[in-house]
């Protein structure tokens, strides 16, 4: 039952709950950090998603849920052997979460992920990827860090006839590799920060920059398969520079 540290790059929103995921990180003995790969803490339902008790932090000086760059307790039950997120890991139950100290954003960057493009199947589908796709790659990761070229933020209410109701949809558009992607916002603290005054219905499609311009990092995953029969491709959590 392995106990670890991990730098939270992503605490995004997933079933009403939240879906944590990180890179694991260990001091060495003169005070600088090792950093490994991808963990993504899951719990037994919701679809792996994590609730209030299950994320909650104990430390002296603070104690709530994680938020981004902070350096985490987590313990951990089993890699649930799942290849199409083998980031994802078990957590022990009843084992509360300490948190240990923050990251700064610079320290990030010699981590970045540099795939080629974001599991692009199709320039046609940017926005999702077959499992048959995923299934013939070599090596699977479902969780990237990168530094996007140009970014901004979308968003739009609807009404959904079918649901009888007004929709919200955010969306985070960024080029990477000269690709433009355009993929669902799930980001709450994002969300509050440039979203707080959602555009009405009247409003139409409205454009968002942020405060840092293009200079930030994004946390990429994507879902397991939809009955759709597609796995959906999101931004879990956009870094600034000086959060």
């Amino acid at each position: 039952m392995p106990t670890i540290q991990i730098c939270v790059l992503a605490n995004s929103i997933k079933n009403s709950h939240r879906c944590i995921a990180g890179l694991e990180v260990e001091k060495t003995t003169d005070g600088k950090r090792n950093v490994g790969g991808w963990i993504r803490p899951v719990s037994r339902h919701d679809e792996g998603a994590l609730n209030l008790e299950e994320r909650a932090l104990r430390s002296w000086w603070r104690k709530n849920e994680p938020q981004l760059l902070d350096v985490i307790e987590v313990h951990l039950d089993k890699n649930e052997s799942d290849r199409s997120q083998p980031e994802n890991w078990l957590i022990a139950p009843s084992k509360p979460w300490k948190l240990i100290e923050k990251m700064a954003w610079k320290d990030l960057l010699p981590f970045v992920d540099r795939p080629k493009d974001i599991w692009l199947e199709s320039p046609r589908d940017w926005e999702k990827f077959s499992p048959s796709w995923l299934r013939r790659q070599a090596r699977v990761q479902s969780l990237y860090l990168i530094k996007p070229e140009t970014i901004y933020l979308e968003a739009q209410t609807e009404y959904d006839s079918a649901e009888a109701r007004n929709k919200k949809s955010r969306w985070v558009v960024f080029t990477y590799n000269r690709f433009t992607y355009r993929l669902p916002l799930t980001d709450p603290v994002i969300e509050e920060k440039y979203l707080g005054q959602f555009p009405t219905i009247k409003d139409g499609l409205k454009k968002f920059q942020l405060a840092s311009g293009n200079d930030c990092l994004l946390s990429l995953s994507y879902t397991p398969a939809f009955r759709t029969g597609y796995h959906y491709k999101v931004v879990s959590a956009i870094l600034e520079p000086g959060k």
